[in-house]
């Protein structure tokens, strides 16, 4: 057989194979990623950089902040380590890893290390990092509250209510009336009318207080006033019609923690486009 006709029939052959490692319309197909945010709430915990493989994702992520990851989907685990200048990770054990099996590969997830570093601090907890995939529903005109407690010496609360902007009042709307450490609120958040006027503040209460119908915010084992809250944050100016948010309860109870690493709640807004704001502390009340 010519050696042109040989060819001829060997091409269309080729374009088969091209066509096929591209995806079928010529152009090479990309692996799908998702949207992972790393936020760090490991109490004592230096600035981290997180590894997938030989690959830094994230550099000197620091104590209450958040970094915005792509991860190719089929990953299944991350690596942190203290943060170092070097762009491989380092041949020491990583300071916790993020098991990625149960995230959502096609949509968004937010991951929240947390525990503390020190093995000798009281109520010692490894550091862990759970996920949290976006699963807002949409309530309007109302936002999406979901609450994380990721604090790991603070017990789990009793009761998590929000309190209006009617100074008079002495009763609040209940919003969990549970929440252990590790753990959240539900992954559809909880609707909560717009905040912004004087007066309002969440109130949270301690683990075994008595409800009443109805719910008190801060219920505590000896008061059912809101203002006697364990722990009052106020939201003011902060809520917003329509946004979908974390609130993550992190940091230590403990006074002699370093100031930026005691006890806050940090709002993270989820946008639409499957990132994540910045984390912005929540004032904590006196």
């Amino acid at each position: 057989m010519p050696r042109f006709l040989r060819l001829f029939m060997v091409l269309p052959q080729l374009g088969m194979l091209l066509s096929t490692a591209c995806g079928g319309d010529g152009e090479r197909k990309e692996q799908p990623e998702y949207n992972l945010a790393f936020l760090n709430v490991v109490v004592g915990t230096p600035g981290v950089d997180v590894f997938l493989n030989a690959t830094k994702l994230a550099s000197d992520v620091a104590f209450g902040a958040l970094a915005n990851m792509r991860v190719p989907v089929g990953s299944d685990r991350l690596e942190a380590f203290t943060h170092s200048d070097s762009p491989t990770p380092p041949s020491e054990a990583p300071l916790f890893v993020l098991n990625l099996i149960a995230a959502e590969k096609d949509g968004s997830v937010l991951a929240v290390a947390d525990g503390d570093v020190d093995p000798q601090t009281p109520e010692y907890v490894a550091p862990e990092a759970q996920l949290y995939a976006n699963g807002f529903a949409v309530y309007p005109p109302n936002l999406a509250i979901r609450f994380v407690h990721a604090a790991p010496d603070l017990p789990g609360l009793r009761t998590i209510g929000i309190r209006d902007n009617d100074a008079s009042a002495t009763m609040g709307t209940l919003l969990v009336d549970s929440l252990n450490f590790r753990r959240d609120s539900g992954a559809q958040g909880i609707p909560v009318a717009p905040l912004g006027l004087p007066g309002a503040f969440l109130g949270i209460g301690r683990q075994g207080g008595v409800l009443t119908s109805g719910g008190p915010v801060g219920v505590t084992v000896d008061s059912y006033d809101p203002r006697q809250a364990l722990y009052r944050f106020s939201p003011s100016g902060e809520l917003v019609s329509g946004e979908r948010m974390y609130l993550v309860i992190a940091g230590s109870k403990d006074q002699g923690a370093a100031p930026d690493r005691r006890l806050q709640l940090l709002r993270i807004a989820a946008n639409t486009d499957g990132s994540f704001a910045a984390p912005v502390p929540v004032a904590l009340l006196p």
